[in-house]
């Protein structure tokens, strides 16, 4: 996973590089060969001198990758599942040709010096919420025989929450009963305020009201009655109860599953959203479940980094409900006939 971190364990790895195998293959030609010549002490010489920078070349490395320290300035905080974003931070202790990539990412950055500040590419392949990421430093200086990587775990500032992809959903909303339909926020649309009858005109009555063709047959002026509007909305019910365990421990199908559930659910919110009506969001996550109206896509995207598996809240009597649960794994193994 780019950019993520499912294990907080750090580790080292080495191996030698083209050259250093090459490096290795003339060490052996020249120790064996070596005392054949006709002056075995200069081959001893040559030998020695080659199995030195062997020597220092591979060790040295492994010293710059364990002495580099690497601190985060800034992060973001709000993501959506593959969208491309950086992760300032901070270099000290001296050295130079170093690498520097988050863990799992294609993209790296070469030629690096220390000390110095870089804005590492950042992209995540997971929903959730993150606490820290994991970042790789590798050097092969100074002559490239071997390569050194150091895994190393970082503190954010702040969470970083990642939010689903969004799967084009449609998303069928309706009214609002009892007391849900009244307080309607600024700005949400409404069903309603359909014509319910006319009457004569009182003084203080907007012009807009003016129901200018009865006006006009009656002789004398006359406003509309509109019915009292209605707010429309769904309450999207998002239950991933289906698998009990960890996101860390969860298989990779059970977890393609619940990212397929939560980028439905956005679908439908956004859907929602464009039909003007309000969305009531129901989830379960680390501390219980959860059922909160959602007041825009950034809100809802929070909701959905932070939604876990298990038994979700309950939608409020009154809403229109849509429920979203992750899709069966079809099993298509047959017994032979």
């Amino acid at each position: 996973m780019a950019g993520g971190v499912r294990s907080q364990r750090e580790k080292t790895t080495f191996r030698p590089t083209i050259f250093g195998l090459l490096l290795v293959a003339v060490l052996t030609t020249t120790f064996l060969i070596g005392f054949a010549v006709a002056d075995p002490s200069a081959a001893a010489l040559v030998w020695a001198g080659l199995a030195a920078v062997a020597v220092f070349g591979a060790l040295w490395p492994l010293i710059t990758v364990r002495s580099v320290g690497i601190e985060i300035l800034s992060a973001p905080t709000d993501l959506v599942v593959g969208q491309l974003s950086s992760v300032q931070v901070k270099l000290t202790g001296r050295a130079s040709g170093l690498t520097i990539r988050c863990s799992g990412s294609p993209l790296l950055l070469a030629d690096l010096v220390s000390p110095g500040q870089v804005r590492i590419p950042l992209d995540v392949s997971f929903r959730g919420a993150y606490n820290s990421i994991r970042v790789d430093l590798g050097s092969d200086a100074p002559f490239g025989i071997a390569l050194a990587v150091r895994t190393r775990t970082l503190a954010l500032p702040r969470p970083l929450l990642v939010g689903p992809e969004t799967h084009a959903q449609t998303a069928l909303t309706g009214q609002l009963l009892g007391t849900q339909s009244i307080n309607l926020p600024r700005g949400q649309a409404v069903s309603g305020e359909s014509v319910r009858s006319v009457r004569p005109y009182v003084s203080g009555d907007p012009q807009h009201l003016v129901h200018w063709p009865s006006t006009a047959r009656l002789g004398s002026l006359v406003v509309r009655e509109l019915e009292p509007p209605v707010a429309t909305g769904v309450a999207i019910v998002l239950d991933l109860s289906a698998s009990d365990q960890s996101a860390a421990d969860q298989s990779a199908a059970d977890q393609s599953a619940a990212e397929e559930a939560a980028s439905q659910a956005a679908g439908l919110a956004e859907s929602a959203f464009a039909q003007g009506a309000r969305v009531m969001l129901c989830t379960a996550q680390a501390d219980g479940p959860v059922c909160h109206e959602v007041s825009g896509l950034l809100q809802l995207r929070r909701r959905l980094a932070l939604a876990t598996s298990g038994v979700p809240a309950q939608a409020p009597e009154g809403w229109p409900i849509l429920m979203v649960t992750p899709p069966l794994e079809q099993d298509w193994d047959e017994s032979p006939a």
